[in-house]
């Protein structure tokens, strides 16, 4: 669950209308191919799984910390520039920092690869780590939906490429929600010996996500 492609298309818009003046109508994602890692079972792969969501972790965060730390080396530049000119050339290096993050980010998580596959019944230890692990994703998406709408937004000239910026970050945000629905549904439809050792009324109900608060995009 990347929720990438509306992140790029509004990023990649926005530096093409800059570049060329004519908005791109939308940017898909490369394809990539993923390399999987050799099953394991019981302490070993709860190590390496462990290891895998960390790293794939980080990778999120350092898009999310290039993106706003370019944002703010943006609004500094733009509070000194003196010229349509230089405004441009700030906005131009904003969208193509980010459209750069982007590309990185998506090479080392092909380069990541899939984590590790679990075999046999999960525990509750296991059980709770891939819980951990698709909401931990979820919200890295969704931060960094959020990092990029920012960015975006302070580099918009025109009220055209905000309602686009905003229309990309709900398409984002609704895509990250779908992939981590799937996932908790997957989750608890795994042979657990979680869920055969408590009462059925306690089993994880894999809609449980809807009662949460959604982000409040409007702000």
């Amino acid at each position: 669950m990347r929720g990438m492609t509306a992140r790029f298309m509004v990023a990649g818009a926005l530096c093409a209308t800059l570049a060329l003046g004519t908005p791109l109508a939308a940017f898909a994602d490369s394809n990539t191919t993923t390399t999987t890692i050799p099953s394991q079972s019981g302490g070993d792969w709860m190590s390496a799984e462990s290891a895998y969501l960390a790293h794939r972790h980080s990778i999120r965060v350092n898009y999310r910390i290039t993106v706003n730390a370019a944002r703010s080396a943006f609004v500094a530049t733009m509070s000194k520039a003196r010229s349509n000119r230089a405004r441009n050339a700030a906005r131009t290096t904003l969208m193509t920092t980010i459209a750069n993050a982007d590309a990185s980010e998506a090479a080392a998580l092909a380069n990541l690869g899939s984590p590790p596959a679990a075999s046999g019944e999960l525990d509750s230890s296991e059980f709770s780590l891939e819980r951990q692990a698709v909401n931990q994703d979820y919200a890295d998406v969704v931060d960094a939906e959020m990092a990029t709408y920012r960015a975006v937004v302070a580099a918009a000239t025109n009220s055209a490429q905000l309602v686009t910026a905003r229309a990309n970050l709900r398409l984002g945000i609704a895509e990250a929600t779908t992939a981590r629905s799937s996932a908790l549904v997957a989750l608890g439809s795994r042979s657990s010996k979680v869920i055969k050792s408590v009462k059925p009324g306690l089993i994880v109900n894999p809609n449980w996500f809807n009662s949460i608060v959604s982000v409040n995009t409007d702000n």
